[in-house]
């Protein structure tokens, strides 16, 4: 049997394993380059592809898991209406 969640449950395991690592993504790539340029000597433009970098792996972590975690929420949330309900008014 599964384990049954509430909505605001599930919204919160949502924000944990979806928002905060993208942000700690985006941020680390953007300023891990300045961080490595003193101590490697690199010249100023290797920061272009450290912003490129966060978004692009930030996209792509958010873009996996949400699917994920959708899909462990509509399984585990005791009323799949106000779950649905409450997605749609984030959006």
């Amino acid at each position: 049997m599964f384990e049954t969640v509430t909505v605001d449950e599930a919204l919160a395991r949502g924000k944990r394993t979806i928002n905060y690592p993208v942000l700690v993504i985006t941020f680390g790539c953007i300023f891990l380059p300045f961080i490595l340029m003193p101590i490697f000597d690199l010249p100023g433009w290797t920061a272009v592809p450290g912003f490129a970098a966060g978004f692009l792996l930030a996209w792509l972590w958010w873009s996996i898991t949400i699917t994920q975690w959708r899909i462990w929420a509509f399984d585990n949330v005791r009323n799949v209406h106000e779950l649905k309900s409450a997605l749609s008014n984030k959006s």
